[in-house]
C-alpha cells in the first residue's frame, strides 16, 4: 500500500470514499443559514448618543458609503465619508466601550472600535456594529467601502443566533 493512501480498514461504512470538505453551502441552504461572506453593508444597533446627531446626520449614516481609511488600525477602522453634526454638542463622559462601538470623532467622522478597543471612551457613541458583522468588516481594509444599516436589538439576536446554528453545523461536519 502506498504510505498516503487512506487504509481500506480504516474507512468509515456510511461515508463515501471521497468527501466533501466543505459541503456547507449545500447542508445550511435549506435551514437558511450561510457563510459570511465580505459585506457590502454592516448592520449597527443605534444606542447612546445616536439620537444627539442631527436629522440629516442620523439619515446619512445610514445611507452615505462609508471608505476605511489607511489611518485604521487594530484599535478602530476610521472610516470616511460626510462630515456628521450633533444637534446637541455638550460634554460627555467617558463610558464604556468594547469591539464594534461606533463613535463620532471631533471632525465628523466616525471611527468603528476593533479588536484591540480601549474598555472607555469619551466620544459620542452612536451605536454598535452587529455581533455578527465585525467579522466581516475586519475582513476589509483601507479603501474597502460600504454602507451602515440600522437594525434592531432583536434583529441583532437573531442573526447572532443564525449564526450560532450555522457554527453548530460546522462542528458537527468536522466530527463526522
Amino acid at each position: 500500500l502506498d504510505s498516503c493512501s487512506p487504509d481500506p480498514a480504516m474507512q468509515h461504512p456510511e461515508l463515501p470514499e471521497k468527501i466533501e470538505l466543505f459541503p456547507l453551502e449545500k447542508i445550511c441552504s435549506k435551514w437558511g443559514i450561510s457563510p459570511a461572506g465580505i459585506p457590502e453593508k454592516i448592520r449597527f444597533v443605534p444606542e447612546f448618543e445616536f439620537i444627539t446627531l442631527d436629522a440629516e446626520s442620523r439619515k446619512a449614516l445610514s445611507a452615505q458609503p462609508f471608505t476605511i481609511s489607511p489611518e485604521s488600525n487594530r484599535m478602530g477602522y476610521r472610516l470616511r465619508g460626510a462630515p456628521l453634526k450633533r444637534a446637541d454638542s455638550g460634554e460627555l463622559i467617558s463610558s464604556a466601550v468594547t469591539r464594534g462601538t461606533i463613535q463620532l470623532l471631533p471632525d465628523g467622522q466616525v471611527i468603528v472600535l476593533m479588536a484591540d478597543a480601549p474598555t472607555t471612551g469619551g466620544y459620542p457613541r452612536l451605536g454598535y456594529v452587529c455581533a455578527t458583522d465585525v467579522s466581516g468588516l475586519s475582513r476589509l481594509g483601507p479603501g474597502d467601502s460600504f454602507t451602515f444599516e440600522a437594525i434592531t436589538e432583536r434583529e441583532a439576536v437573531q442573526s447572532l443566533l443564525r449564526q450560532e446554528q450555522y457554527l453548530n453545523i460546522v462542528r458537527k461536519l468536522l466530527w463526522i
